[in-house]
């Protein structure tokens, strides 16, 4: 079983919400932060694809809450797209995703979603430590994405950072 770090959680009422909800204690202070904790996620996922996968940049974005009450929060998201070599051979998306899959499930990721049924897989974790959602999803056209979405955290206004995943 892999090591984890511990981060104490800091359970708060948000009364606008009406619900508990962890805030900065998971280990993240700010968007940037967040942003460096979602590609260390992504690249424990890179790290198994590669060689014959290849990462490219898509989106890296935070995403205010709607909410006034809430406007100095938001969660960031970052997505890379899956790329086959094109000389790896063709392990197909069953083979990805089965191996993602048993790579959370080792690293005691919380599955919430697993659809196979084609043409739209989707296979979605939570890791229980730092609350960040990862997905695993393939297209109609069969195209791979990989994401990962953080917890709420401060916006601090500067730009994403460059990714971390090549």
């Amino acid at each position: 079983m892999a090591h984890r770090p511990t981060y104490a959680l800091d359970w708060s009422y948000h009364e606008a919400e009406g619900q508990a909800v962890a805030t900065s204690r998971t280990g993240l202070d700010d968007d940037q932060e967040a942003y460096a904790r979602a590609d260390k996620h992504l690249r424990s996922v890179a790290e198994l694809l590669k060689p014959r996968h290849r990462f490219e940049v898509g989106r890296r974005e935070s995403v205010p809450f709607v909410s006034e009450a809430q406007s100095d929060t938001v969660n960031i998201e970052v997505t890379y797209r899956i790329v086959e070599a094109a000389d790896s051979g063709k392990d197909g998306n069953s083979v990805v995703f089965s191996r993602v899959d048993a790579h959370w499930l080792e690293n005691d990721y919380e599955t919430v979603t697993r659809t196979v049924d084609q043409p739209d897989r989707v296979l979605r974790v939570r890791h229980p430590i730092d609350d960040f959602t990862l997905a695993l999803t393939q297209n109609p056209s069969g195209e791979l994405s990989i994401s990962a979405t953080s917890p709420k955290v401060r916006r601090t206004g500067a730009p994403p950072p460059t990714p971390a995943i090549d």
